[in-house]
């Protein structure tokens, strides 16, 4: 009687164990579907944070290559539609005079202040400044003046920023695109400035610039030919037998900027005449 009593007792303990084991086994595998369900919700979670994450950095790379833009008037008759990209200190874009039957842009190339006022101009193909705007943007308002070197006429500007979007565009050039005949004009009495550079071999270029005041004086800054090593898209050139006359030469897809680098250049050339500029590429 003991024996099978014995033999029932373990085969009841054995049940016993079973039922715990599986039981056990149970909640482990509940816990660890509960996990990976969590894992995979934690992943879910990442995945899509980190899609929206990527999509406000695309966002606002896309809102740092667009155009800011503007529409107003000038003189409160003139309709005009204003859009310009930041490069740097440089503004450039395009002006359309709404009024005109062929509402043709006009090229824009200007430059940011230190005191944060712009100044743009607007370029004829010929090199021709037909207009000058001058004044201090805010979130959402420009006002300020246009000028007509031609005219001497000023008008008031009072521009709002719009929401338009329009994409910057690419305004960097190549070493072989920089050669040729540079120029700007403030009307037949005004301002003249020319820059020519001109490939030698694969090492070298040759420049010159000159550029004359206004009428009467016709004072003059002639900066004669000198050959440079080429070094990419733009050159710094001390003016020799100087102390610190020295520029910077920087060339884009339709323009060249010049710049002082210490200041300028006093008494080397004629009473206001500079070398600095903005200086239209002829085609």
């Amino acid at each position: 009687m003991a024996f099978i009593y014995c033999q029932s007792y373990f085969k009841y303990k054995k049940a016993a164990m079973i039922k715990v084991f599986y039981f056990v086994f149970s909640l482990l595998f509940a816990g660890f579907m509960i996990s990976c369900n969590n894992n995979q919700e934690r992943i879910a979670e990442t995945a899509t944070q980190t899609s929206i994450d990527q999509s406000i950095l695309n966002r606002q790379e896309e809102i740092q290559n667009t155009a800011i833009c503007w529409k107003g008037t000038l003189n409160s008759t003139i309709n005009i539609f204003l859009h310009y990209q930041i490069e740097g200190n440089l503004l450039i874009g395009e002006l359309v005079y709404l009024d005109t039957k062929e509402k043709q842009p006009i090229k824009i190339i200007g430059t940011t202040e230190r005191d944060e006022s712009i100044r743009l101009l607007e370029f004829e193909n010929s090199g021709n400044i037909t207009g000058i705007i001058t004044g201090t943007p805010t979130d959402s308002i420009l006002s300020g003046k246009w000028f007509s070197p031609k005219t001497r006429k000023e008008l008031d500007l009072e521009l709002t920023k719009i929401d338009t979007i329009i994409k910057s565009k690419k305004i960097e050039t190549n070493k072989d695109s920089i050669f040729g005949e540079y120029y700007y004009q403030y009307s037949q009495a005004g301002n003249q400035g020319t820059l020519h550079i001109e490939k030698i071999d694969q090492d070298k270029f040759s420049f010159s610039i000159f550029s004359v005041t206004g009428e009467p004086a016709r004072n003059m800054a002639d900066l004669e030919i000198d050959t440079l090593t080429f070094h990419g898209t733009n050159f710094i050139y001390k003016i020799p037998e100087t102390d610190s006359c020295e520029f910077k030469v920087n060339f884009y897809k339709d323009f060249a900027y010049v710049t002082y680098t210490k200041g300028y250049c006093n008494g080397l050339f004629g009473h206001n005449a500079t070398i600095a500029g903005i200086f239209y590429k002829q085609k």
